[in-house]
């Protein structure tokens, strides 16, 4: 069977598949077409490096199997969705695995047997979505985890929704995904009678007049509560990413408050984010407990290099930038000094902290550096780094 129609847009795929069989399939699929310009890999790239590889590749469609370690190529399928289009590969047909792929950016969906009708047929609804050359834009998600709780990780969320929404003219969604908590609707003075827990059970009818009756507008910016009186501890980790699935579209910036570390939402909340914002306090205790969250957090498959930490309270005099550093082994993105009376008050007007005030200047410079306009310090060794393991045992998180 063969393709040869003057109008076929010039499709360059990249195939990563550690199945030999299905990659295989895949590949002769193609062939039959009359696709001879793709590329192949045997095995999963390594997170921070997946995006060059697409780009050296010039890969406009990527074929990802998702079936032979599934939460590494939904890790993927997030990370290089929006960007071309995604095609997920199983060995089985699994309603599930299929709406967890959609969810995480999957455009189509490729079962075993493959064949060339079968890729065809893909090829040719893809072609026929392609509304324009430009790439779909997603929203940039920062996803704010407490090392412990009292880290101050909710008041770092607010402000930075803030401080986003009054710097750009996009869309910004600040969510609170701590249940039990609930902190954002209370800094910010909420009161809704529709909260997240809404969200996660009519996400499958979800559209967008459903959706603005569900947010609440503050200071510029859409904002998701958590419920004043919750029926749960957490939300599924499929209706996290079913949420996060919806918004990602329809949001410039997305921030997400979450509760602990060893919850399974904020797991599947920090695997879709962009970069993760570790928020902890400066004494040992504080970040005995953020190393602790960050191995919960490796364990789970966030890769490292996706999170930067966030120094709250910080006192002069204090441990220096490279101990913090080191304790974490991980880039500091902000040391966010304590600013106890004005924040205090600002808090309980339902407002950001002043502008022109210690914590406000950090906040700002934070979110410069998010935007792409500082780089983080490099990691410098000390040292302090021996007071916290750098080696991850069972039973050790």
């Amino acid at each position: 069977m063969s393709s040869s129609s003057s109008n076929r847009p010039a499709w360059k795929p990249l195939i990563v598949c550690p199945d030999p069989g299905l990659c295989a399939a895949v590949r002769t699929a193609l062939e039959e077409l009359g696709y001879r310009d793709y590329a192949h890999l045997l095995q999963y790239p390594r997170p921070e490096t997946a995006g060059s590889l697409v780009e050296r590749h010039q890969a406009n469609v990527v074929f990802l199997d998702v079936g032979s370690n599934p939460e590494t190529a939904l890790q993927l399928l997030g990370m290089l969705s929006g960007a071309r289009p995604m095609v997920a590969l199983n060995s089985g047909h699994d309603a599930e695995a299929i709406l967890r792929c959609l969810r995480r950016g999957a455009a189509e969906f490729v079962s075993d047997p493959v064949t060339a009708g079968q890729v065809q047929e893909v090829l040719e609804r893809l072609a026929r979505s392609r509304s324009s050359t430009e790439p779909l834009k997603l929203a940039a998600v920062y996803a704010v985890v407490p090392g412990k709780p009292g880290s101050g990780a909710s008041t770092l969320a607010v402000h930075l929704a803030l401080e986003f929404g009054r710097r750009s003219s996009g869309r910004v969604l600040l969510a609170d995904f701590d249940l039990l908590a609930g902190t954002v609707g209370f800094l910010l003075k909420i009161k809704s009678d529709f909260h997240i827990e809404n969200a996660a059970e009519d996400i499958r009818r979800m559209d967008q007049d459903l959706w603005q009756k569900l947010v609440t507008r503050c200071h510029g910016v859409d904002v998701l509560p958590a419920p004043e009186t919750p029926s749960r501890a957490d939300l599924a980790p499929a209706e996290a990413e079913a949420i996060l699935a919806f918004c990602r579209e329809r949001y410039d910036v997305m921030i997400l408050d979450t509760a602990g570390a060893a919850l399974p939402a904020t797991l599947a909340v920090a695997l879709a984010a962009d970069v993760v914002l570790l928020a902890t306090t400066s004494d040992m205790p504080a970040l005995y407990a953020a190393a602790r969250s960050m191995a919960r957090l490796e364990a789970g498959g966030l890769a490292r290099n996706r999170v930067q930490a966030v120094v709250n309270r910080r006192r002069a005099g204090g441990l220096s930038e490279p101990d913090l550093a080191a304790a974490l082994r991980l880039d500091i993105s902000a040391l966010l000094p304590e600013d106890g009376l004005p924040l205090e008050r600002a808090l309980l007007e339902g407002r950001g902290a002043p502008l022109d005030s210690p914590f406000g200047r950090g906040v700002a410079s934070l979110v410069r550096r998010l935007r792409g306009g500082d780089e983080p310090p490099p990691r410098r060794p000390s040292l302090l780094g021996l007071l916290l393991p750098h080696r991850r045992t069972a039973g050790s998180i």
